[in-house]
């Protein structure tokens, strides 16, 4: 009883954290010491939610893993789409695109590492638990692509070499976790 109370707090806890930097807009002020505290404060909370959930219920903790896996692959799928329209609109700063680029990588191997962990304890597990990011990450890709060929072909915009090398990296990161998250999927 006392384990999954516990686990209630923290995920509770996480998920008004995770309000709060979003409200103050703290998620997105890269590298200051309130959110280096605050991501660092809700992987914490999640991950001693999900520790004392499992020890509560070994298929409950699956279960929550997996679901955090989910939200945490949504969470990927926002950010990198906030990070695309941001840096396509107006040229992130190097701090800026670092940030973003953290937050997607944090955000997407947590993900990737949940949803493997449910699958290897699963029992009756579908594709669909590996489809849904994978779409989630094909439709903004190829959104940013034909982005990027409009921004460059149809506006005049002066042409620079690193603002286009940092879109295609972008680019590439989204078909590079399409193609992972897909291929997983065909091979379960």
């Amino acid at each position: 009883m006392l384990p999954r109370a516990l686990a209630m707090i923290f995920l509770f806890g996480s998920i008004i954290l995770s309000g709060k930097l979003i409200y103050d807009g703290i998620i997105f002020q890269f590298w200051t010491t309130q959110w280096v505290i605050g991501t660092l404060s809700i992987f914490v909370l999640i991950s001693l939610g999900v520790a004392f959930l499992f020890h509560s219920n070994k298929e409950t903790g699956y279960k929550a893993i997996a679901v955090f896996g989910l939200l945490y692959c949504f969470a990927a799928i926002i950010i990198y789409i906030t990070w695309s329209y941001r840096h396509i609109s107006e040229t992130l700063s190097l701090a800026e695109y670092f940030g973003y680029l953290v937050l997607f990588g944090v955000a997407i191997i947590i993900s990737f590492i949940s949803i493997e962990i449910y699958i290897k304890e699963a029992r009756n597990i579908t594709k669909d638990i590996y489809h849904f990011p994978a779409w989630g990450f094909a439709l903004p890709n190829v959104i940013i692509i034909f982005a990027v060929i409009w921004k460059y072909i149809s506006s005049n915009v002066v042409w620079e070499f690193w603002p286009f090398i940092g879109e295609i990296f972008i680019i590439i990161i989204g078909s590079i976790s399409f193609l992972i998250s897909y291929s997983h999927a065909e091979n379960i």
